[in-house]
């Protein structure tokens, strides 16, 4: 499996060569056999996607589409090239970048071509976690006139400090989807609906605050969900094992059954969206202090671990055995 960095056109420029490739971002990357590289790149490859200003994201290789077609080409009518330049504001128009040639009307051209489609498997943004420059000094041979390039990821992941993937060969994200877990504010909370909801909010802060604290003292990193559809309280790896972690404020049966639900959507979205492995997430479920029997049964018939406070005092945790 190879990495490489795809550019795409997002916005209008003044090169003017040849008709552009109809991008879909999220889904698809479309080029042909004029490209350098085109040869190289392969299903199951993982790409960085950049535009002029910054990387949009990666995604994995899912298929490659080919078909014959035609590319409309514009070149010089002094020298034959397509390295064709716009301007804006000088006439004539087009100005050639081998030759310097002016014209108003270049020669236009219909090549055959062998067109590819990369599809992808799942876009992931970055959302600007990883720096265009970053990525530019890791590329193996970097080139300002190549539009596909070969990366290389362990460069890239030492500039930039942590590492993208937790399992390479799977494209699992590790620092992308997620944020590294923050202490909680536990005095300034907005009350949303119900003044009740404000000493229920600034409990969990608390907790999750004590919990952060707990990992920090055992040098383990914890991590919060940071995409819309998987906001899980508490993530961290224990050897080649992930324990996700809901926080409740209250030992209800409805806040405990609340909690279970909300532990296997998280889990199904981090494995069918974000690539981890089913055997390889267990669930926990950390509450303020010991519930009642019936919840402590429940927990154990569905393989979800009990965490929780020793009398409530928000000073020891119960069961966190790591």
């Amino acid at each position: 499996m190879d990495y490489w960095v795809f550019y795409t056109v997002s916005e209008q420029t003044n090169y003017f060569g040849h008709e552009g490739y109809e991008d879909d971002i999220e889904n698809v990357y479309r080029y042909n056999n004029n490209v350098p590289n085109f040869k190289q790149v392969q299903r199951n490859d993982i790409i960085f996607l950049r535009n002029k200003e910054t990387i949009i994201g990666f995604a994995r290789i899912k298929d490659i589409k080919e078909s014959i077609g035609e590319r409309v080409f514009y070149r010089c009518p002094n020298c034959d090239s397509t390295k064709l330049k716009r301007r804006k504001t000088k006439n004539p128009v087009y100005r050639c970048s081998i030759c310097k040639h002016e014209c108003d009307h270049p020669l236009k051209s219909e090549d055959s071509c062998t067109n590819y489609e990369a599809y992808f498997d799942i876009f992931t943004y970055t959302n600007g976690r990883i720096s265009l420059q970053a990525v530019k000094n890791s590329i193996i041979k970097p080139s300002d006139q190549l539009s596909i390039q070969k990366l290389d990821i362990d460069k890239l992941e030492s500039i930039i400090g942590f590492a993208i993937f937790e399992q390479r060969d799977t494209a699992v994200v590790a620092n992308v989807s997620n944020k590294l877990l923050e202490l909680k504010d536990e005095h300034d909370v907005m009350s949303i609906s119900k003044q009740i909801e404000i000493p229920s909010k600034r409990t969990h802060n608390k907790m999750t605050n004590k919990l952060f604290q707990s990992f920090n003292k055992l040098g383990i990193e914890a991590l919060e969900g940071a995409k819309q559809d998987c906001l899980y309280d508490c993530l961290i790896r224990i050897h080649d094992k992930y324990l996700l972690i809901e926080v409740k404020s209250d030992t209800d049966k409805g806040s405990v059954r609340l909690a279970i639900g909300q532990l296997f959507d998280y889990k199904m979205t981090l494995c069918n969206k974000y690539c981890y492995k089913r055997e390889d997430v267990d669930l926990a479920i950390l509450l303020p202090y010991r519930p009642e029997e019936s919840s402590i049964t429940l927990l154990d018939e569905l393989g979800i671990r009990l965490l929780h406070f020793e009398d409530g005092s928000m000073k020891k945790i119960i069961g966190l055995n790591v």
